[in-house]
């Protein structure tokens, strides 16, 4: 990865660095760096490695401790950048690349570093993308669920109601058959008179025959 490459992608992970500090790397520059990455992957203020335990403690039981008070932080400052170098599959990182760094070997850590960041960056949008999703087919659920709820007791209430009902639907029913039973001995009873009607007729319309032949015979 060419110097003007790694400056610009630097600058996009909010790391700032000279193209003098990339040819001739310091033991500030690459603490500064490093220092930026382990921020950036682990949310680890390095600041408060120079604060808290366990460096603290070890001071405490060596002799003349101020002798050690800036080597003790640096070297838990390298452990911490040593595992994550570990981590993202870098070998032969050791502490003379922090105390004595070599142009060479700064370029290819911070190239290692560059691309574990932009696949870290990929992995992170599918991942978020993932979580989206999961929490759309959440929601989703959610209202399967209430819908489904909402449901089950409308049809409980229709069970309970259609329970409540059963004597009077029993009632309707039994008055019903009586209904159709009257309304079947009434049509029975309609075709009876309407068949003594048409007897009638016909007998009505013999008589007059007879009375017409007769009066027809008289005149």
């Amino acid at each position: 990865m060419k110097i003007t490459e790694i400056i610009h992608a630097l600058a996009e992970l909010n790391l700032k660095i000279t193209s003098e500090e990339l040819n001739a790397p310091t033991r500030e520059t690459v603490l500064r760096i490093y220092s930026g990455f382990l921020e950036l992957f682990l949310g680890l203020q390095v600041a408060d490695l120079f604060r808290q335990p366990p460096h603290m403690l070890a001071l405490e039981t060596i002799h003349f401790p101020q002798l050690y008070e800036d080597t003790i932080p640096i070297i838990h400052l390298y452990s911490k950048i040593e595992h994550l170098m570990r981590e993202i599959k870098v070998d032969k990182f050791t502490i003379v690349d922090l105390f004595q760094p070599q142009k060479k070997k700064f370029l290819y850590h911070l190239a290692c570093l560059i691309n574990f960041a932009r696949f870290r960056e990929d992995k992170l949008a599918f991942y978020n993308q993932l979580i989206d999703q999961h929490q759309e087919l959440a929601q989703e659920r959610d209202r399967a669920q209430s819908e489904f709820e909402k449901i089950s007791k409308e049809y409980q209430r229709y069970k309970a109601q259609q329970k409540s009902d059963a004597p009077l639907i029993e009632q309707l029913k039994f008055e019903n058959e009586e209904i159709l039973t009257e309304i079947r001995t009434m049509s029975q009873r309609q075709a009876t008179l309407q068949n003594e009607n048409k007897q009638l007729k016909q007998s009505v319309h013999d008589v007059t025959e007879k009375y017409v032949r007769i009066l027809m015979f008289f005149f």
